[in-house]
């Protein structure tokens, strides 16, 4: 067996399990007149491509599937960032929540070996507050730290873009 463990709880899990997923979140803020509370949140997650190919077409895959799947998608723009060590690709773009909330969220695709890509997204909501907030997002984003196999066998190729997660709203 083998203990994974995260702020202040720990999981006995069968050996080979690891994790895939990480949701950060921030304080919880209100907004507007009303009860409504919202958390800007960073998610990470490890994809894998369904079959090899381009990495910039999947990467266009999964904005097109934003387009589909997110109410009110606009994209704004896409932009290179060095991500621990590799060039990663940003995709900024504006979505109404199921909740009807307006929201910004940065997706942020960095590859990994094995047809793999790491992706990053962070939330908030449209206007001041994500302004306010997106340069902490990419501090967090730059933060990344590769361990040294992953970095000598991630592909040279520019990375594509995976599917958001809707942020999730504060209880």
């Amino acid at each position: 067996m083998t203990t994974i463990g995260l702020d202040g709880f720990s999981l006995q899990v069968p050996d080979g399990w690891g994790t895939r997923l990480l949701a950060l979140v921030g304080p919880q803020e209100q907004f507007g007149r009303g009860e409504a509370r919202f958390q800007a949140n960073v998610i990470v997650a490890v994809e894998r491509m369904a079959a090899p190919s381009d990495p910039e077409v999947w990467v266009e895959d999964q904005v097109q599937s934003l387009k589909k799947d997110l109410g009110g998608f606009r994209e704004i723009k896409r932009e290179a960032l060095e991500v621990g060590g590799e060039t990663a690709q940003l995709v900024d773009f504006t979505f109404l929540s199921p909740d009807g909330i307006m929201l910004r969220q940065i997706n942020c695709y960095r590859p990994l070996p094995g047809d793999r890509f790491l992706v990053m997204n962070a939330s908030h909501l449209m206007g001041k507050r994500f302004d306010s907030a997106r340069d902490g997002f990419i501090e967090i984003f730059r933060s990344l730290s590769v361990d040294g196999a992953a970095k000598e066998s991630a592909p040279s190729k520019k990375p594509a873009a995976p599917r958001a997660r809707p942020p999730t709203k504060g209880r």
